[in-house]
């Protein structure tokens, strides 16, 4: 039994990988990464009020994982 090797498509520069799919426009793209912004403070502010606790709770924990692993 003979394998053939894999044909790997030669697409050119700056060519869509998916062509049926519709590129986005400038303004779908913004409108994107303005809601990825605001969720990325929202998670910001909730990570900063529960951080400290969560730190001050667990941090012996995680220092004695870290110290027992074997590397």
């Amino acid at each position: 039994m003979q394998t053939q090797p894999k044909l790997k498509r030669k697409v050119p520069a700056g060519s869509p990988i998916f062509p049926d799919k519709p590129r986005l426009s400038k303004q779908e793209i913004a409108r994107r990464k303005a809601e990825s912004n605001a969720f990325a403070e929202r998670c910001r502010a909730i990570f900063d009020q529960v951080a400290p606790k969560l730190m001050a709770e667990h941090y012996l924990r995680l220092v004695n994982y870290y110290r027992t692993r074997q590397w």
